[in-house]
């Protein structure tokens, strides 16, 4: 099976296998509440890769830690993992960042491949 290659479709679809895989988080967010949270990083690195050129990262500190989320070329925010969080995420405060690697992570490409499966 491959990715999808509409956006939104395949937002919807690193999302609901994040969730469902807390072995993609490292050991300091296990355990969490929300199945969302600690897979910003991974879920933003599988968009810009899985789709390379339509998205920018950025990184913003909120409710004492980092998060990552993508702005489309044009500036739209598309924050996949929002919804972990009690209050919104100061976007205005946000910078662009690039990934640690420049090859998907090791934890990414486990999402990108179960992705296509």
């Amino acid at each position: 099976m491959a990715l999808p290659t509409q956006p939104a479709a395949l937002v919807s679809r690193l999302k609901a296998l994040a969730a469902r895989h807390p072995e993609l988080l490292k050991a300091a967010w296990r355990g969490r509440p929300h199945p969302l949270a600690g897979h910003c990083y991974i879920v933003c690195e599988a968009l810009c890769h899985a789709l390379p050129g339509h998205y920018r990262p950025h990184v913003v500190r909120h409710e004492g830690g980092t998060h990552w989320f993508v702005k489309t070329i044009q500036g739209r925010i598309l924050d996949p993992t929002a919804s972990q969080f009690k209050t919104p995420p100061p976007y205005h405060l946000a910078r662009p960042c690039g990934f640690l690697t420049a090859q998907a992570s090791r934890r990414t490409q486990r999402l990108l491949d179960l992705a296509k499966t």
